[in-house]
């Protein structure tokens, strides 16, 4: 059983006593979430997932787990789905970037079987919108920036099954060594794509029409100093040359453009580097022209967890992801986790934190200025600065924070209905 079609109309009988699990006199039963998650080491989905998991389990939720790797074991999936669908109480599933999208006929079996769905959208929609076609009426889709259900909305997808679960992290670690015992200064981790010249990159993603690409050449030069949406940057410069905004021209252009600014931020972070003690993890694109300072020690791509021991030794750590304009990176809340300072792209959302001096600083717009912003942040009295940032972050912005969000949403939505 693979893909997002896979009809699943022969699902097998619970392995239960649903006659012990129904009985009346049982009034307290905890809720109950079938987790799916896919096997990931060398991103963070894994690791989010599993600390997603253990936030719910600490309040109370039991959580058993589907873990697969390509094609799913579609006997087990089968009869988790029913344990969780017939359990009588507060029940719900959960993945990942809309992933598991299976039918029943030609009905969401989610729907048909009235157990509630959430998904974890890490990224625009714009990335996934084919999956949301089979995205169930019982269903709500977390997602990451303030700014994106604008974007669900010209998308035509279902706003009023969105709602807001930014990127968080694990509460803090144990171990915070102080910052002289951090023998890394700076940590900068992401892939580079490719970076063609600009009128290359124009002509090629245009497709020659001269409205695109003047659109596209403006949109990409106020993206670079602006902490406005790329969506919104885009469609304007678009309706201002009366371009077409349908979604089969504008979504490959919003794609194209989100990818080049990234590689684009981070090639010039990186060629920039040239102080102290640097480490990358990171596959750079063998198109682009690229040459790292003598400095900076290149790991290659990591596993996140080797990414997050390296955040334990690191004083600062660089997140270029400027896809997020109204919204955080899991890497900001995981590198606070581990007592790192941030520095990161300009978003709206993070201002607070920014202004309030609680261990995250903003990136400069141009990247070439990276070490002055660098020798600034170690001006700062760093680990004075975490013993003010950690209470902060704990109680604001992990996991656990965005868990109690959701679950009072389930229970406002459909556990009143179904329970």
């Amino acid at each position: 059983m693979s893909g997002d079609t896979s009809n699943t109309d022969a699902l097998p009988p619970s392995q239960g006593n649903e006659n012990a699990i129904r009985d009346p006199a049982l009034r307290h039963r905890a809720p109950r979430c079938f987790s799916l998650a896919s096997f990931t080491p060398f991103a963070s989905l894994e690791v989010m997932s599993a600390d997603i998991d253990q936030a719910l389990r600490q309040r109370g939720v039991q959580v058993f787990n589907h873990m697969h790797y390509g094609d799913m074991n579609a006997d087990l999936f089968k009869r988790q789905f029913v344990l969780a669908a017939q359990y009588p109480g507060r029940r719900f599933a959960m993945d990942v970037n809309v992933t598991n999208n299976f039918m029943s006929g030609d009905r969401p079996l989610y729907d048909v079987w009235a157990l509630p769905r959430f998904t974890f959208l890490t990224d625009s929609p714009v990335h996934k919108i084919t999956q949301f076609r089979t995205f169930p009426h019982m269903g709500l889709i977390g997602l990451v920036d303030l700014d994106f259900p604008e974007i669900a909305a010209d998308l035509g997808l279902p706003v009023d099954r969105c709602v807001s679960f930014a990127h968080a992290g694990p509460p803090p670690a144990p171990a915070q060594p102080d910052t002289a015992d951090r023998p890394i200064d700076v940590l900068i981790a992401g892939n580079v794509g490719p970076t063609p010249p600009l009128a290359d990159w124009l002509q090629a993603e245009s497709g020659g029409d001269p409205v695109k690409k003047a659109a596209l050449d403006a949109a990409l030069e106020r993206c670079r100093t602006s902490d406005t949406g790329l969506w919104q940057i885009l469609k304007e410069e678009l309706t201002s040359r009366g371009g077409d905004i349908s979604i089969s021209s504008i979504v490959p252009l919003a794609t194209a453009l989100e990818g080049y600014l990234i590689a684009m931020r981070r090639k010039e972070m990186l060629e920039n580097a040239s102080r102290g003690v640097v480490h990358y993890s990171g596959y750079i694109d063998p198109a682009v022209t690229l040459t790292l300072p003598d400095n900076i020690v290149h790991h290659g791509p990591l596993p996140f967890l080797d990414i997050l021991d390296l955040m334990t030794n690191t004083k600062i750590v660089v997140n270029s992801s400027p896809s997020f304009r109204n919204g955080p990176h899991e890497r900001i809340f995981y590198g606070l986790s581990r007592g790192a300072f941030i520095l990161t792209e300009p978003s709206r959302f993070m201002s607070e934190m920014v202004d309030g001096g609680y261990g995250v600083s903003f990136l400069p717009w141009d990247g070439t200025r990276i070490n002055e912003f660098v020798a600034d942040a170690l001006d700062h009295d760093l680990d004075a600065v975490r013993q003010t940032a950690l209470p902060y972050y704990a109680a604001r912005h992990t996991w656990g924070e965005r868990v109690d969000r959701l679950l009072a949403e389930l229970d406002e939505r459909f556990w009143k209905e179904i329970a």
